[in-house]
């Protein structure tokens, strides 16, 4: 498994900036970006044209994080090539909140398949519950199998959001990917409690 990250400071592909990502070849490109981003068409038609053998997966966000830190206003796209794992693609449309259990459950039976390891799923940040969207994958896929994701942002606004998948991008659909293979392996962590931040007050 290979894995290549690029940070975009102003949110702008182009074809030679995508150099480094293309050059591993990857089937599944994660990509995270401000509300600029998912508002430039011709942004989305550069990565389009750049990875046409590639699943794109990816949301607005309220801050990019990638490995040099927490951003605003920017675009970081994540490259993976995997050795063997297959990856599927599967997108819904969210008709409203209560929609949100039945839409995880289309998504599911859309992945769901003997091998199946891993559910990466992103949904937009408005008008859907999230609970209820889990339960709803879970009522097909069971609850053995790991699901992570998130939900997308709009800088904190709580307006307007959008999801992405190879087809473009949408404020009204739930995407997700499915890694399948008996060689993929996989680890998780959490990490809760308080840190110092700050000088200490009296």
């Amino acid at each position: 498994m290979r894995i290549r990250q690029l940070c975009l400071p102003d949110s702008r592909p182009t074809t030679e900036r995508l150099l480094p990502l293309r050059a591993i070849d990857p089937q599944l490109l994660l990509v995270f970006g401000s509300l600029a981003f998912f508002a430039d068409d011709q942004a989305l038609a550069t990565l389009q044209a750049a990875f046409p053998d590639s699943l794109l997966l990816g949301c607005s966000t309220a801050g990019e994080i990638s490995s040099h830190g927490v951003d605003d206003h920017s675009t970081v796209l994540t490259a993976i090539h995997f050795a063997h794992t297959r990856v599927q693609p599967a997108a819904t449309p969210l008709h409203d909140m209560a929609d949100s259990g039945a839409a995880g459950a289309r998504l599911a039976r859309q992945l769901a398949a003997d091998d199946l390891q891993m559910v990466l799923v992103l949904g937009q940040g408005v008008a859907i519950n999230g609970s209820a969207l889990l339960q709803g994958i879970s009522s097909v896929l069971g609850t053995g199998l790991p699901v992570v994701g998130g939900l997308a942002g709009d800088n904190a606004a709580f307006s307007r959001t959008y999801t992405l998948n190879e087809h473009g991008s949408s404020d009204r659909q739930l995407v997700a990917v499915g890694l399948y293979g008996k060689q993929l392996r996989l680890g998780h962590g959490s990490y809760g409690g308080w840190t110092t931040f700050g000088p200490r007050a009296r």
